[in-house]
């Protein structure tokens, strides 16, 4: 999902600035070829950038270079540094009126952070209605902002509003919770609203599903009839994705049933989906229908959805016994020591107690492959007779068979009786 989440933010915010290139060697690329007198200061600005040069003249006086290039490099060099010695600089630049350059700086003041770049963005939005200035603004808030900002952002999510100011307030409330939000209060029918928009197949629905999976405030205000609703409209795999990440941080028989219906359908046949879904599943209690659609999916050819899949089975412990036999067969069959490895953790979940000879045999067997995730599996079983054997895996040389058998206890087993009197 990592990889996921970072295709879907390149996708929007390039929608908003299609010249704001991050990437130093990427920016002669540009629509403004250098001059020839131009190219030295680019190469400069460069090296500065590459050295995460701070405080150079130079460079925050390239800002106002009368040469596009430059001016762009500088700015994106600031802002990748973090260096706040250009602020004077850039504020020119926001307070003039070339609008691809107010994107960038924008792009750039969020990077930095800080109550001055806040300021001269909450400032440049309150003055700009361009949807060209205000849409990057807005973005740049998201990742400069506090608690504060939220309420600012909510005012451009009102149903008349632009689409593409609609979609970077969005983005900038996904971008301002992905920090330290835990006990925000947040604005009164925002929630509410976002699952509105997210219930479509734009790109201001695939921000709003995107800022609803980042939220981290109290789960009770999530309108989870809402975001089912927009789960069930979205036309956008991305976008159902992160209505699913947002679901799985509350436990419902509503949101059970709605995950349930998602690995039913067509969507399902999408890798990342599936994974997110499973997961998803994982908060959830577990009933015989939600144990038969995360076993359905153990007939996937992705690993990923099929540890995924293990990893919800391992959850649910024994009340998910039903499945065993498909893990079983699972283990027997697969191809990948990944897939193997999971599926045998799997089983002592289901069934510690028929699955731990085999587990002794595997620590036997010093070349087995799947060794260390049987360590894992009997140190998370912490059977009172096999506390000699699991205090001698986390001291091996093996770094692997020490890793998983400490994550086994810590993640399974507890204290237990490994350190005993």
């Amino acid at each position: 999902m990592k990889r996921l989440l970072c295709l879907v933010i390149l996708v929007l915010f390039s929608s908003i600035v299609a010249s704001a290139k991050t990437h130093p060697r990427r920016r002669l690329a540009s629509s403004a070829v250098p001059t020839p007198s131009s190219a030295g200061a680019l190469r400069k600005i460069l090296e500065l950038e590459d050295h995460r040069t701070s405080k150079d003249r130079f460079l925050s006086a390239s800002v106002l270079s009368p040469s596009a290039a430059v001016s762009r490099a500088a700015i994106l060099a600031l802002g990748r540094i973090g260096d706040t010695s250009g602020f004077e600089e850039m504020a020119r630049i926001m307070n003039a009126g070339n609008q691809e350059l107010k994107a960038i700086a924008s792009f750039s003041l969020g990077i930095i952070g800080g109550d001055f770049p806040l300021k001269l963005l909450v400032q440049q939005a309150a003055l700009n209605k361009s949807p060209d200035v205000l849409a990057p603004v807005l973005v740049g808030m998201g990742r400069a902002g506090n608690e504060k900002t939220q309420e600012i952002l909510a005012r451009y999510l009102a149903p008349a509003g632009n689409a593409r100011v609609i979609e970077s307030a969005c983005l900038g409330l996904g971008l301002l919770w992905s920090g330290k939000s835990e006990s925000w209060e947040i604005p009164d029918g925002v929630l509410i609203r976002l699952a509105q928009i997210s219930n479509g197949d734009t790109l201001p629905a695939l921000s709003a599903a995107f800022a609803l999976s980042r939220y981290k405030g109290d789960q009770k205000a999530l309108p989870v009839k809402e975001i089912i609703e927009a789960l069930g409209g979205s036309q956008l795999v991305y976008g159902k994705g992160f209505l699913v990440k947002a679901l799985a941080k509350t436990k419902n028989p509503t949101i059970s049933a709605a995950l349930v219906k998602l690995l039913s359908s067509d969507d399902s046949l999408y890798a990342p989906l599936q994974v997110e879904a499973a997961k998803a599943m994982a908060a959830q209690d577990p009933t015989s229908v939600g144990i038969t659609a995360i076993q359905g999916l153990l007939s996937s050819s992705n690993a990923g959805v099929l540890v995924t899949a293990l990893e919800t089975l391992a959850t649910y412990g024994q009340p998910a016994g039903m499945a065993q036999g498909a893990v079983d067969k699972l283990y027997q069959t697969s191809s990948s020591v990944w897939v193997r490895g999971a599926a045998l953790k799997t089983l002592a979940r289901l069934s510690p107690t028929t699955t731990r000879p085999k587990l002794l045999e595997i620590l036997g067997d010093k070349l087995s492959a799947v060794r260390p995730a049987a360590a894992n599996a009997i140190a998370g079983i912490n059977s009172p007779e096999d506390g000699d054997l699991i205090a001698s895996l986390i001291t091996e040389n093996d770094l692997k068979v020490v890793e998983e058998a400490l994550d086994g206890l810590m993640l399974w087993g507890g204290r237990g009786n490994l350190f005993p009197d």
